[in-house]
């Protein structure tokens, strides 16, 4: 690791072709920074995901809070970003991480807003020649066939607790079988 060269870890070559490496990580590992902090090596894990509301991230920064607590933005839903009298913005060390995280933030906002609904009762669909139609929506897998592997699956099942069912009653004493007639 480029970052911390006295480690010793296990890594593979970036594909040629996708021009992508490969998880290597087996298990969960924690190394100390030289700068102070933790480096988390984790498997299946190749990039932080923030999911923060951009109104939100600014809680986030201990400097964005110190200067909150002594003045106040100008408009209520300042993100800090170019807003004419924001106390914020400006020249301090980590305000251009700030601004990525804001970007990211306002792309993950984007997106969530603008995934389908599966609530809604209508999809829409736009068909070959460009115009906009709207379906009912049905519920999901209600009006699906179960597959032929789900009904094999259910039928074993049916069939291991028949079969320890019989192994029960086999194992009763006839006494507990005598009934009155």
């Amino acid at each position: 690791m480029a970052r911390l060269p006295a480690i010793d870890l296990r890594i593979n070559a970036v594909s040629g072709k996708l021009g992508r490496g490969r998880h290597t990580t087996r298990h969960v590992e924690l190394f100390e920074l030289p700068e102070g902090g933790l480096l988390a090596d984790t498997p299946g894990f190749n990039q932080p995901d923030i999911r923060c509301l951009p109104e939100d991230l600014g809680n986030c920064f201990p400097e964005i809070r110190d200067r909150l607590q002594n003045a106040q933005c100008q408009f209520a839903d300042c993100l800090h970003q170019r807003e004419p009298g924001c106390i914020v913005q400006g020249d301090w060390e980590r305000y251009p991480y700030y601004l990525e995280l804001l970007e990211d933030c306002m792309v993950q906002s984007q997106t969530v807003s603008d995934s389908p609904n599966p609530e809604d009762v209508f999809k829409v669909k736009v068909t070959g020649d460009g115009q906009i139609q709207h379906e009912p929506r049905l519920q999901a897998k209600k009006y699906r066939r179960i597959s032929r592997r789900s009904r094999q699956q259910t039928l074993q099942e049916l069939r291991y607790e028949l079969t320890d069912n019989l192994e029960n009653l086999e194992e009763r004493d006839e006494e507990d079988w005598d009934v009155d007639l």
